[in-house]
């Protein structure tokens, strides 16, 4: 499964901001999907420099090497039986700052 990439993220947070509202302006409230074959469910989490799941590592380097990453999941299922077609998972370093919002 694959999605194209629609927009680059060598950007400042302002820029980022403008991103969103442009994408928020293409949302649409009205159903256009026909029947419903497959559902994911989907997660990210965020190591963060200073997070509380890094204080018990060892040495300050190896906070620091471990810090600001993401961490994703996603598995999809086919509907209605949630057989499970497909997982994936991600851990990379932050390339763009973590802001909540954004």
């Amino acid at each position: 499964m694959r999605f194209g990439v629609t927009h680059k993220w060598n950007v400042e947070i302002a820029g980022a901001r403008k991103i969103q509202e442009e994408l928020r302006r293409r949302w649409e409230g009205r159903d256009r999907l026909g029947k419903i074959r497959m559902v994911a469910g989907l997660d990210a989490a965020f190591i963060l420099e200073g997070s509380q799941a890094l204080q018990e590592k060892g040495s300050r380097w190896s906070v620091l090497r471990n810090a600001n990453r993401a961490i994703a999941g996603v598995v999809v299922y086919r509907y209605p039986e949630m057989a499970e077609i497909e997982r994936a998972d991600a851990e990379v370093a932050l390339e763009f700052p973590y802001v909540p919002g954004i």
